[in-house]
C-alpha cells in the first residue's frame, strides 16, 4: 500500500499544464529517490484511452487512479520472467504534449526493471501502435547542447581552473556501436560504452572520428549549485534525476521536433488513389561505400530478414540486391534496392505506414551503419 499511498501526490489532483509536470515528477522523483524516466511516442491516437484498455488485451493489470481526454495515471501491473512466475507493478503516466497534439510522454519514476519489462512491452501492446523517434548522433548532441545552453546551466566548479573561467557541461558515459572491418569477425556491429569526462563537441568529435554513431549519452552538470544528470537516447527516452522546468521542456521539445520531423519524412509515402498511385521513394546514404561485396550484401539481407513480425523475399541478390518487405503489424508493403554501394533506396507501395518504414530504418541503424535520409526523384 506505500506504493499506492504515492498516488495521494498532487500530480494525479491537479489538471495538466505545462508548468505544473517538472515540479510534480521533480517531488515524486524524491519520493521514490530514483530517477525520471521520460519516453517520447509518436501517435495520433489517444494513448490514454489506449492505457485503460490494456487488461483487455493481455496479462495487464491497470489500476486508474485519474483519466482524462488528455492524461492517463495509475498502476500497472504484469507478470515477468521465467514461467511468469512474479509480477512487477510501478507507476505511469500517459500525457499528451501540451503544443505537439500528435506526440505523447509515457512516463514513470519507478524501477528499470519495470520501465522495461513492464512498461514497455505495455507500450508494444498499444493498438494501433505508437511510434518512437529514431534520432541521429548529431540529433543527439543537439538535445544535449540544447540543454547545455540554457540560463542557470553550467559545468562542475573545478579548483584547478583560471579565475573567471565558465566551466560547461561535462559528457559522463556514451554507448555507441561500430562496424567491425576485420573479414574473420563473427559480427559485422560491435556495441561499445565509455565513460568519460569531456565537452560535448570533443565526445561527438571523438565517435565520428572512430565512424561509430552513438545510441544514447548521459551529460553532467550543475543548476543552482545542485549537480544534476541527464541522459538522451536514439529512441527518444530522456532519463532525468531532478526537472527544473526550463530544462525539461528544451530537452523534450527538442526530442519530440526531431521525432516528428522524421514522422512527417516517412509518412505519405505509398501509393494511393489521391496520390495517383504513384510511389514517393526515400534513400538512405552513407558516408562510404558499404555494400562492395557479395558478403556485405548477405549481411544486409540478413539485419532486414530479422525485423520482427515481417516477413523479407528476395527478388535479386548480386550483384546488386532488390527485396519485398511485408510488416505484419500493419499490412505496410516496401521494396527495398540497393544499386549504389553507398545507398539504400525504399520503395513503399500500396500501404507503407512511416511506423513500418521506421521500424526498417531502425533495423539499418542497428545493424548496419547509420546514415542520412534523402529524397529520390522518380
Amino acid at each position: 500500500m506505500k506504493q499506492l499511498r504515492l498516488a495521494d501526490h498532487y500530480f494525479f489532483r491537479t489538471a495538466f499544464k505545462p508548468t505544473d509536470l517538472p515540479p510534480a515528477l521533480r517531488d515524486l522523483s524524491r519520493a521514490t529517490r530514483r530517477p525520471i524516466r521520460v519516453q517520447v511516442l509518436l501517435s495520433e491516437s489517444n494513448i490514454a484511452k489506449q492505457f485503460q484498455a490494456l487488461p483487455r488485451v493481455g496479462q495487464f493489470s491497470v489500476e486508474t487512479l485519474i483519466a482524462q481526454r488528455d492524461l492517463a495515471a495509475g498502476v500497472l501491473s504484469h507478470p515477468v520472467g521465467r514461467g511468469q512466475g512474479r509480477t512487477v507493478s510501478g507507476r505511469f503516466y500517459a500525457v499528451r504534449h501540451p503544443t505537439f497534439p500528435g506526440a505523447w510522454l509515457i512516463i514513470t519514476c519507478d524501477s528499470s526493471d519495470f520501465g522495461g519489462a513492464v512498461l514497455g512491452r505495455a507500450v508494444k501492446s498499444l493498438r494501433p501502435r505508437a511510434t518512437k523517434p529514431l534520432l541521429r548522433t548529431s540529433q543527439i548532441q543537439e538535445v544535449l547542447t540544447t540543454v547545455s545552453v540554457v540560463h542557470g546551466v553550467s559545468g562542475p566548479p573545478r579548483q584547478a581552473e583560471p579565475s573567471g573561467f565558465a566551466p560547461h557541461p561535462r559528457i559522463y558515459q556514451v554507448g555507441s556501436r561500430t562496424r567491425i572491418q576485420s573479414p574473420f569477425a563473427g559480427k559485422a556491429i560491435e556495441a561499445d560504452r565509455r565513460w568519460t569526462d569531456v565537452s560535448i563537441p570533443e565526445a561527438f568529435r571523438e565517435a565520428r572520428e572512430s565512424e561509430s554513431w552513438v545510441t544514447d549519452a548521459t551529460m553532467a552538470y550543475w543548476w543552482n549549485r545542485q549537480p544534476l544528470r541527464i541522459k538522451v537516447t536514439r529512441r527518444g527516452q530522456l532519463v532525468f534525476d531532478s526537472t527544473p522546468t526550463e530544462i525539461f521542456w528544451n530537452a523534450v521539445d527538442a526530442v519530440t521536433t526531431m521525432g516528428l520531423e522524421r514522422f512527417r519524412f516517412l509518412d505519405g509515402r505509398d501509393r494511393t488513389r489521391e496520390r495517383g498511385f504513384v510511389s514517393r521513394p526515400f534513400a538512405i546514404e552513407f558516408a562510404r561505400p558499404l555494400f562492395v561485396s557479395h558478403e556485405a550484401l548477405a549481411r544486409f539481407h540478413g539485419a532486414i530478414a530479422r525485423i520482427t513480425h515481417s516477413n523479407c523475399t528476395v527478388l535479386h541478390g548480386n550483384p546488386y540486391f532488390h527485396a519485398a518487405l511485408l510488416d505484419y503489424t500493419d499490412g505496410s508493403t516496401y521494396e527495398v534496392v540497393v544499386l549504389d554501394p553507398s545507398r539504400i533506396t525504399v520503395i513503399p507501395q500500396g500501404r507503407a505506414s512511416a511506423r513500418a518504414l521506421q521500424r526498417f530504418c531502425v533495423s539499418v541503424f542497428s545493424q548496419i551503419r547509420e546514415g542520412d535520409f534523402r529524397e529520390v526523384d522518380l
